[in-house]
């Protein structure tokens, strides 16, 4: 599936520099951020927040001091071979789930941060988003 994918309609679409693109719920609104050597981004909304890393020198996939892995495994995102987790926050504040894909000599980091596991089911629809142009 492209950034036009099913279950996608009417979201708004999140661009990757001149690399890709990716969709999110249309109730998002970006936050200001600037990335130093990457191209990065936080949008959030009720009970979610999705933060993402394009760079050679990409985010962590995981924090071990506050995050738990609770499920790993791979996934194809965007016509690549991405690590996917599923992580738990120590403290009990909600649940993360996230891919890296790996580009060449950089990679994206995709994180979708929400309050609860049914928040986050959104997670495979902003992953099936995801496409390089």
């Amino acid at each position: 599936m492209g950034a036009g994918g099913s279950g996608t309609e009417g979201w708004t679409e999140v661009r990757l520099g001149v690399v890709g693109s990716f969709r999110v719920p249309p109730n998002l609104a970006p936050q200001p951020v600037t990335g130093t050597d990457s191209i990065f981004g936080i949008l959030t909304g009720p009970g979610l927040r999705i933060l993402y890393d394009y760079g050679r020198f990409g985010g962590p996939i995981a924090d071990s001091e506050t995050e738990e892995t609770i499920a790993s495994g791979r996934r194809n995102v965007g016509g690549s071979n991405a690590e996917e987790v599923t992580l738990r926050r120590r403290d009990g504040s909600g649940v993360v789930r996230a891919v890296q894909v790996p580009r060449g000599r950089e990679s994206l980091t995709l994180r979708v941060e929400c309050v609860d596991v049914a928040t986050c089911a959104v997670a495979d629809a902003v992953f099936d988003s995801l496409w390089f142009f």
